[in-house]
């Protein structure tokens, strides 16, 4: 039996070294702010991190996109915590979707805003739009349902981040936090109601709906993750395209899978000296479905390449074909 020498033994080692330290650099290189090219948000299941794909746009590719970042990279996924004058969404085309021959271009929808909550006393919050409430809120859409349930009236509050992971770090979230990594978050409450006088509020659900979240027991892999969507919905008597959907996904409550639809809708005579915002549509087991009416969400059609003309037939007898025709039999 051959046996190897120590030079050879040595030589082979030190090839295995060398493997896996190249191995070890590539993968650290998407993970590491600054290492390598780095741009688009890839949401993988095994890890909340993120990597990027510079110039980037959301094409129609298997009916699916990944959402890229703005401009600084976070490995956490965090845009909440951005400067107090973010970017221009003209210097991003990450809210570029093209679907078959219509390009979208939300990204005016997605401009910094801020709104004031009403106060709410009986969770120890005193209303008012502060400097810490509004840096958050900048980001942030804000729904809110209510339903008569007598003899109580329910109030469901809809938070929908749209660049980035919700930041719940100031005190109004304290006690009804949806977990790290979530970008829709609904806290249903419900208050006891006497005449015109809501009082008495009661904590209900806090239910995460669509997010980069760990992976739950139940939780199945297609749910998992945010796995952002885009597809074409209804036509539309406002537009000669059919509506934009996207669909959010991530969010486990009770056991039960948690998703978003947001239903672009073509509207050329909207006001919109103010960014607009979403509306509530329905829910129905775990799927909630909101409405986004905006002249930003009427697509502009992008020209088709032409299909190049056809060469002229020679005249003459037909040549012989290089592969024999359709009706000739096949050899098994």
């Amino acid at each position: 039996m051959h046996r190897p020498s120590s030079g050879s033994s040595r030589l082979t080692t030190w090839t295995a070294v060398c493997v896996l330290l190249h191995v070890t650099a590539t993968r650290w290189t998407t993970l590491l702010p600054g290492a390598g090219a780095v741009s688009v948000v890839a949401l993988r299941p095994d890890a909340n991190a993120y990597t990027e794909l510079e110039g980037h746009e959301i094409d129609d590719t298997d009916s699916s996109f990944t959402i890229p970042l703005l401009d600084s990279y976070r490995q956490d996924g965090d845009l909440q915590a951005a400067s107090a004058d973010p970017p221009s969404h003209n210097h991003s085309n990450w809210c570029i979707i093209r679907k078959e021959s219509y390009v979208f271009d939300l990204c005016p929808l997605l401009a910094p805003e801020r709104y004031t909550d009403k106060p709410d006393p009986g969770n120890g919050d005193e209303g008012g739009d502060s400097d810490d409430q509004g840096k958050q809120q900048r980001f942030v859409k804000r729904i809110e349902v209510k339903r008569d349930t007598p003899p109580t009236v329910t109030h469901t509050h809809y938070y929908l981040s749209l660049r980035g992971k919700l930041d719940m770090s100031s005190k109004r979230w304290k006690g009804r936090e949806c977990p790290e990594g979530t970008w829709i978050c609904g806290i249903v409450v419900n208050y006891e109601h006497d005449g015109e006088k809501e009082t008495g509020m009661r904590l209900l659900q806090v239910i995460p709906i669509a997010g980069n979240l760990p992976l739950e027991e139940g939780h199945s892999r297609e749910a998992h993750g945010l796995n952002a969507t885009s597809r074409l919905g209804r036509a539309q008597e406002t537009a000669r395209h059919r509506e934009l959907h996207v669909i959010l996904h991530g969010g486990m409550y009770a056991g039960k899978n948690q998703s978003a639809l947001i239903a672009f809708q073509c509207d050329h005579k909207a006001d919109e000296e103010k960014p607009s915002s979403p509306t509530y549509s329905w829910t129905y087991n775990g799927f909630h479905v909101f409405t986004w009416q905006s002249k930003h969400a009427c697509a502009t059609r992008h020209a088709v390449p032409a299909e190049p003309e056809p060469e002229p037939t020679p005249s003459g007898p037909d040549p012989t074909p290089e592969t024999p025709p359709d009706d000739s039999p096949h050899l098994s």
